[in-house]
């Protein structure tokens, strides 16, 4: 799910295939806990003694609303059981397909909240997901990691947007097949920003991508900058339930 909406939204900004998260990284970070999943069917967190996780259909859909499934601090229970906020956990209506995720962690040089790799599946978009999801990495953040502030950051190409401009024809081009032109792909991650900042996240300042990782500058396409956007956490309730239509 990562790697297929990155390569979507920001394939033709790097000359090569780069995938956005290997599957040992994935792998350490769903064990730190730091990747909150969300499913259409099962327990995201198949955890030993929970009860909807492996059971019947019917203990699944004995879970509760919200997808606080058990107290065993990775699928639910309350922040003082060190319990993690779940997105949807719906039985039933998709054998474990996996719709949405997040990537939720406390930055250890300054103790701030992070959040990234927030994927929602294509034919699931338009529900609200999204921002269940950035609602699940603030809830994380401040009662699990204690942050009280949160950032992100959105990579955005420096490309011409008016016709006509010098380079406009390499704003349009598609090296990989279905990715956004670094125009659209321009565009697309302005109402990215657009959308954060309606959450109440604020813009703190920008990098050249170069410059701040100069490792990956090679892989670059097309010069990139990225903006860090950054919010006060304050009092973080327990994200609202998410009811969504049948597939």
């Amino acid at each position: 799910l990562v790697n297929s909406t990155y390569r979507r939204a920001e394939g033709n900004m790097f000359v090569s295939d780069v995938e956005r998260c290997s599957s040992t990284e994935m792998e350490r970070f769903i064990e730190e806990g730091t990747m909150l999943m969300g499913f259409r069917d099962a327990c995201a967190c198949a955890c030993e003694g929970c009860t909807c996780a492996g059971g019947s259909s019917e203990q699944r859909d004995t879970t509760p609303e919200g997808g606080a499934c058990c107290d065993c601090g990775r699928g639910g229970g309350s922040p003082s059981e060190g319990g993690r906020p779940s997105l949807p956990q719906e039985a039933g209506c998709g054998a474990g397909q996996l719709i949405a995720c997040v990537r939720a962690w406390r930055r250890p040089e300054d103790g701030v909240g992070e959040l990234g790799m927030l994927c929602v599946r294509e034919d699931m978009r338009g529900h609200g997901l999204g921002r269940l999801a950035v609602e699940c990495a603030e809830y994380a953040c401040a009662h699990i990691h204690k942050c009280t502030r949160m950032r992100l950051e959105v990579l955005l190409p420096q490309v011409p947007l008016e016709a006509g401009e010098e380079g406009s024809a390499a704003a349009d081009n598609r090296r990989v097949p279905n990715a956004l032109s670094l125009r659209e792909a321009r565009a697309d991650k302005e109402h990215l920003q657009a959308w954060y900042q309606r959450m109440g996240y604020g813009v703190c300042g920008s990098e050249n991508f170069a410059e701040a990782y100069p490792q990956f500058a090679p892989l670059l396409a097309a010069p990139c900058t990225f903006v860090v956007l950054e919010r006060e956490l304050g009092h973080v309730p327990r994200p609202a339930p998410l009811h969504l239509p049948p597939l």
